[in-house]
């Protein structure tokens, strides 16, 4: 996105949300095949950690940070093993 908004590149391939925290200043594209590209962002807690990360996972999956997530861009969540 550095790039891109530094106008060193005439076009780039970024994510979703970036175009939208870029500003009025770039448009998008949608790919015709959009859903077959993904990214995943593994979320955990590990075992030392303080109750402050838990409670951020538990917002990850909670409605309000559902919404949180749609709102930035970001698609639905799986929650599979």
């Amino acid at each position: 996105t550095g790039k891109l908004t530094a106008l060193e590149v005439d076009a780039a391939i970024i994510y979703a949300t970036d175009v939208m925290s870029a500003g009025q200043d770039f448009a998008s594209i949608e790919f015709s095949n959009r859903k077959k590209a993904s990214s995943n962002y593994p979320i955990g807690v590990t075992m030392s950690a303080k109750s402050k990360a838990q409670a951020f996972v538990d917002f990850v999956f909670s409605e309000a940070g559902r919404k949180v997530l749609a709102q930035a861009g970001f698609g639905g969540l799986y929650t599979g093993g």
